[in-house]
């Protein structure tokens, strides 16, 4: 079951605001986004509310399973998505406010099971648990890995590493510290290059909307509140500030 989280329409302070609000997209991915209470929060789903707020732009914002996300910000207009990595096969599909953060991707196994790849292409004999239609299952696919589980959400993916369905799985390094804190027996394997994670929107948004948005977001990387996002959701701090976006 989809779950909708409905914001007040803001009229902006700094510009007028779109005549239907922008349509933001996300996925049940903690500590980045979940719903609590009947909100969405997190350390990315605070951060988007906040520079859409600050802005003065009109959205609404939707929890919903990656593929099926993505599928619509590919293909329906007025529509932004995120946390999407910005990678070079999706640069011209969309308009980027970034960085929303970043960090490295791991390879993970549930602590005591002996799956332990060299590197790579050793982990090409293992079957790897990935959320359809995401970063890590592109890549994956990309270098040739056949052997991959795909599944709606990290936490079916979760489920089914420890419970020895998978053998390893792939995520960000963050959102793996974040369920050793909770108290997960998981271990690191193999750990990927780092990656940018980005607010992805479509071609149609206008420019001076995606504009405000980055500039916005600039704000919240320079002043800190980013970092003490991440840091209220137990992640470390992302220290984005050389990595920002300039507008004019």
């Amino acid at each position: 079951m989809k779950r909708f989280l409905l914001c007040p329409l803001l009229l902006g302070l700094a510009g007028p605001a779109l005549a239907d609000p922008v349509s933001v997209l996300t996925e049940p991915y903690p500590p980045y986004n979940f719903e609590q209470g009947g909100e969405i929060v997190g350390a990315g789903a605070d951060l988007v509310h906040d520079i859409f707020r600050k802005a003065g732009i009109a959205y609404h914002m939707q929890i919903l399973p990656w593929a099926r996300a993505y599928q619509m910000a590919t293909s329906e207009p007025n529509t932004c998505i995120f946390s999407t990595n910005h990678t070079e096969e999706r640069d011209k599909l969309f308009k980027w406010v970034e960085p929303l953060g970043g960090g490295r991707v791991v390879l993970i196994r549930k602590a005591g099971t002996s799956f332990a790849p060299k590197d790579i292409e050793a982990a090409k004999a293992f079957v790897i648990g990935v959320q359809r239609g995401d970063y890590a299952a592109e890549y994956l696919a990309k270098k040739g890995f056949t052997r991959l589980d795909l599944a709606s959400d990290f936490s079916q993916t979760l489920k089914k590493l420890l419970s020895g369905r998978i053998d390893l799985a792939m995520t960000s390094e963050a959102a793996y510290e974040a369920e050793k804190a909770k108290g997960a027996a998981l271990d690191v394997v193999l750990t990927m290059p780092a990656a940018i994670y980005a607010l992805a929107c479509s071609l149609d948004v206008p420019d001076d909307t995606v504009k405000r948005l980055q500039k916005e977001l600039n704000r919240l990387v320079l002043d800190g509140t980013q970092d003490r996002l991440y840091i209220k959701y137990g992640m470390p701090p992302q220290r984005m500030q050389d990595m920002i976006k300039k507008t004019d």
